[in-house]
């Protein structure tokens, strides 16, 4: 059997190669042109033919297929189908059939859809396929119902829409199979029971469908009534349109809409909030990508929009909402939205500027990025939208203000709870209100970037203010200029912030910052921060140190006035619950400031140190001012150190070291204008001082109560001269020291010479507060002033003699002066009663008592042995006392008189009327009477070479006369002396 087969296959072989060998390669190709040629002839002769019988046999009897072609229509559509009239024509080369009064009919054989004219024009691909296909189909002025009925069954035409099973598409098909459909001048209605709506008419309907290989391209307009929108267009591009499977479509589609009332359509209408008003227009474009996504796009440019977005809340009124907004959706959950130039403004003036902005969502994680971002007004919108309560009330608390400029972000899990994320972005004059110890801030420029394991940002900013209540004193703080560089690390258990870098200047203080901060699990945090300053001015220094008691802040404020510095440097470390670190163990707080031409002003009613150069230092829970120059008044200082050695705690005090070496004089302003002055009852305000001396004083000031201050110092006196009043005899060559306190002064064997002899004078304070001065020595009476007599008597004294003194005064009390000297070794060449030999004692008093005032005034008492007795009361007239009223008794005692003047009252046994002129030198005529009244009894009066017995004297004065009635035994009248020249004495 196997032979025969194989001998079979041979032979079919040789038959092949003797056709091919009879029958070249070149004659194979032109066989091959003649067949296709003939083909192709056969076809255009079957094609020729067809045209011809459709010409003059088929389309000239359409008329008698009306049946097959309702048929044909019915059962495509599955309704039944009437036509009224069947005509054919040609369009060009295509034929044509012309319908009209075609009438649908719905299940309850009603006419549910009328079509007045139908022009179909057949495509040749029907002859190939063996079923209509149009070239174009056109539908002219048809009526089409819409209707729901109240159980939601949809009707269109009168025709139940049900939802269709897998693979009945015919009817869709069928359409998308046709070259092109058009409906002209069409009007649809709707009707809708269920909402019980108003019947809706769109009049003026036209829609056109083109179907081809490259995809399906439709458009249609219509135009509603005037109150509802201007003319609807809508247009689509679909590269590809399953009907079995919608959602897979491919395209685009477009719709505008240049006005419309939105409440209008509320009748017709659900929206997703609560519209009360709004009109404008809209465009909207919807790219369709199949199954994988979908991307909506819409221009609005909407005005006098009001709604609520949430029930609960508050009525949102926008004067217009103008931008592009979009959102697409991809395949899964995966999403996304997006905003250009969107920007709107309300009723109540907030305004949006034009902003970008897209946020991508996926169950992977996500993305979004932002431009042109204010703050201000969006978180002012943030009660018109459903946040939470907490959301609302943090922003209404915080008001963030400022822009956000190039912000992306991505991360990946959920967006609350990120797995990872990611941030960038710059911002401009970033602002918010402090809250809930989060400090506030305004005016930050800068970038940033963050993630969930770090970050960073970097700061360039002008006109800056952050706010740190509670922390400093007065906020917010003013910076012209701040820069920054500030990095920070997360760890499970830990946060980690780096100042890399922080410098800042205004008018108060410029330089820069460095160091670290970390918090760990619990706790205030732990810092380690560095700062250096090349600009400070003290008067500022209260704003900046951190946690001040409110009253101590008051104080720095007041008491730090002026100053500046160059080098300040500022050191904190450790645990910020434990500041300011009263145990130096547990941290470092530390600012060192080298200040120069700085006033401070230590307590309330004290003389300020002003000039002060050197070290102001603030050291955990204390404050000193350590400095080698100053001045308080006139005084400069060799050495003032001022501090307060707790500013956080407790009765706050401040205590002051005060060394100078100066003139006494300006120590004496000093007292004057300080306190002490009432510690020493105003003792010193009437000295008189030339000389230097040294001061070395302690202060100790309660802030809160500066009068209860503690005082201690010493003042050494160097070859001074001091008068205790401004007519008083002066303490010259005074040497020794003084001490005193608040209570008191003290003085142990002071030196000096007085009244041309030396002198030796104690000070100390009684137990009930009475300062006591006690001084001793030998004076010379030809070295007393005026005060203590006329010059003219001078010259007759010689000698000296010792003598006592006391001053002793208390705060409240008068001051009193006592001189008591026997005058023993002066001699006296003077008429009696005064006269006396060196020998001779002649006891003297005089006492001095000071009234505190006002009005300020001084008695004097003055007593010589028994034969003189003299009270003489003044008052203060500027510097200097004037007498007031007086008296001088001779040889009895002195009773102040009530009436003004200087009177001079008693007896004496002799008077040399001449020997006296010649011992007061005669006189001129030019100085004032010694008295203005004279009530004296005299034994033997010598006068102008005569003398008199038995004398009584009364005289007053009237100008520069003394006018006396005279009674003697040798004579009685009056007696008028004039004292001019020589003087003249006029009898009667």
């Amino acid at each position: 059997m196997d032979q025969p087969l194989q001998k079979l296959e041979q032979l079919e072989q040789a038959i092949e190669e003797t056709i091919a060998d009879a029958i070249p390669p070149k004659g194979r190709w032109r066989i091959a042109a003649r067949i296709v040629g003939w083909g192709l002839f056969i076809v255009y002769l079957l094609f020729a033919g067809a045209i011809l019988a459709l010409r003059y046999w088929i389309l000239p009897k359409v008329a008698e297929y009306r049946s097959d072609a309702e048929q044909y229509a019915s059962k495509v559509l599955g309704q039944r189908i009437t036509i009224g009239a069947i005509d054919a024509d040609w369009q060009g080369l295509r034929p044509e059939l012309l319908l009209a009064n075609v009438t649908v009919f719905d299940h309850d054989g009603r006419a549910a859809l009328t079509l007045p004219a139908v022009e179909a024009t057949l495509g040749w691909i029907s002859a190939v396929i063996g079923s209509p296909r149009f070239y174009s189909l056109v539908f002219d002025r048809p009526r089409l119902e819409i209707r729901r009925d109240e159980g939601g069954r949809f009707y269109v035409a009168g025709i139940e829409l049900h939802a269709e099973q897998a693979g009945d598409t015919g009817i869709a098909r069928w359409v998308l199979s046709q070259r092109e459909i058009i409906i002209r001048d069409a009007s649809v209605s709707w009707d809708d029971k269920r909402r019980g709506a108003p019947l809706l008419e769109l009049p003026e309907f036209n829609f056109v469908l083109r179907n081809g290989f490259l995809g399906h391209r439709f458009a249609f307009k219509a135009k509603p009534s005037a109150e509802l929108a201007s003319a609807l267009d809508v247009r689509g591009d679909l590269d590809k349109l399953d009907v079995g499977d919608p959602g897979a479509c491919v395209g685009q589609i477009y719709a505008e809409l240049e006005y419309t009332d939105l409440v209008a359509w509320r009748r017709w209408v659900d929206y997703p909030f609560d519209i009360r008003s709004g009109k404008g227009g809209v465009r909207v474009w919807l790219n369709l990508r199949g199954k994988t996504s979908s991307e909506l796009t819409a221009d609005v440019a909407l005005s006098k929009v009001a709604g609520r977005v949430a029930k609960d809340t508050p009525l949102l009124e926008l004067d217009y909402l103008q931008g592009r907004l979009g959102a697409s959706q991809r395949e899964g959950k995966e999403f996304e939205v997006f905003g250009r130039k969107l920007t709107l403004r309300t009723g109540t003036g907030i305004v949006v500027p034009p902003a970008d902005f897209r946020v991508h969502w996926a169950p992977s994680g996500g993305d979004m990025d932002a431009d042109a971002i204010e703050l201000a007004p969006l978180a002012r919108l943030a009660e018109y939208l459903p946040f939470p309560q907490a959301a609302r009330a943090h922003l209404a608390a915080t008001d963030p203000r400022g822009s956000v400029r190039n912000l992306k972000a991505d991360w990946t899990g959920d967006a609350e709870d990120p797995q990872h994320y990611g941030v960038r972005g710059s911002f401009a004059r970033l602002a918010a209100r402090a809250h809930d110890r989060i400090p506030g801030f305004a005016g930050l420029t800068g970038r940033f970037e963050a993630s969930e394991k770090g970050g960073s940002v970097v700061l360039g900013s002008e006109r800056v203010a952050i706010e740190l209540p509670g922390v400093v004193a007065e906020s917010p703080l003013q910076f012209d200029s701040l820069a920054a560089q500030i990095s920070w690390k997360f760890t499970p258990d830990r946060f980690d912030l780096a100042f890399d870098t922080l410098s800042f200047a205004n008018s108060d203080i410029a330089g820069t910052l460095f160091g670290r901060f970390a918090h760990g699990q619990g706790g205030a945090g732990v810092i380690d921060l560095t700062g250096n300053f090349f600009h400070a001015d003290g008067r500022a220094v209260y704003r900046y140190v951190p946690l001040l008691p409110g009253p101590v802040v008051e104080y720095l404020k007041a008491s730090i006035q002026g100053g500046h510095s160059n080098d300040v440097r500022l050191r904190l470390k450790g645990e910020l619950a434990k500041f300011p670190f009263d145990d130096p163990d547990s941290g470092i707080f530390q600012i060192v400031a080298k200040v120069t031409d700085a006033d401070f002003r230590y307590a309330e009613g004290w003389p300020r140190a002003s000039g002060l150069s050197g070290d102001l230092i603030f050291e955990g829970k204390s404050m000193r001012i350590i400095a080698s120059k100053g001045a308080v008044l006139d005084v400069q200082a060799s050495s003032v150190r001022a501090g307060i050695p707790d500013l956080f705690h407790g009765d706050v005090r401040v205590g002051l070291e005060f060394r100078a070496e100066d003139k006494t004089s300006d120590f004496l302003r000093f007292i004057a204008e300080s306190p002490v002055t009432k510690a020493l009852d105003g003792m010193t305000e009437s000295m008189i001082a030339a000389g230097p001396g040294r001061l070395a004083l302690q202060l100790d000031i309660p802030i809160r109560n500066p009068e209860t201050f503690k005082l201690a110092g010493e003042f050494q006196l160097i070859d001074n001269e001091i008068r205790t009043d401004s007519d008083a005899p002066p303490f010259s060559h005074l040497n020794g020291r003084l001490e005193f306190t608040e209570s008191g002064i003290t003085a142990r064997a002071l030196s000096a010479r007085f009244l041309g002899g030396p002198a030796t004078i104690s000070v100390a304070t009684r137990a009930d507060g009475t300062i006591a001065v006690n001084a001793h020595g030998t004076a010379s009476p030809a070295q007393i002033p005026r005060f203590w007599g006329s010059e003219a008597l001078l010259r007759r004294l010689s000698g000296a003699a010792a003598w006592q003194g006391t001053l002793t005064g208390a705060r409240g009390r008068p001051l009193t002066l006592i001189v008591q000297s026997q005058l023993t070794g002066v001699a006296a060449d003077l008429p009696p009663p005064l006269g006396k030999t060196a020998a001779e004692p002649m006891p003297l008093r005089v006492e001095r008592v000071v009234s505190p005032g006002p009005p300020r005034t001084d008695t004097i008492k003055v007593s010589l042995a028994r034969s003189v007795d003299a009270v003489v009361q003044r008052r203060r007239e500027g510097p200097a006392y004037e007498v007031s009223r007086g008296i001088i008794s001779l040889n009895g005692p002195a009773v102040l008189p009530d009436r003004e003047g200087l009177s001079v009252t008693g007896s004496l046994p002799y008077v040399d009327v001449d020997r006296w002129r010649e011992v007061l030198g005669g006189g001129d005529g030019t100085g004032s009477p010694l008295s203005s009244a004279l009530d004296l009894k005299i034994a033997v009066l010598d006068v102008g070479g005569r003398r008199l017995n038995d004398v009584a004297l009364r005289a007053g004065t009237s100008g520069s006369v003394w006018i006396a009635n005279v009674s003697a035994k040798e004579l009685a009248g009056e007696i008028a002396w004039r004292p001019e020249g020589r003087g003249r004495i006029i009898a009667r």
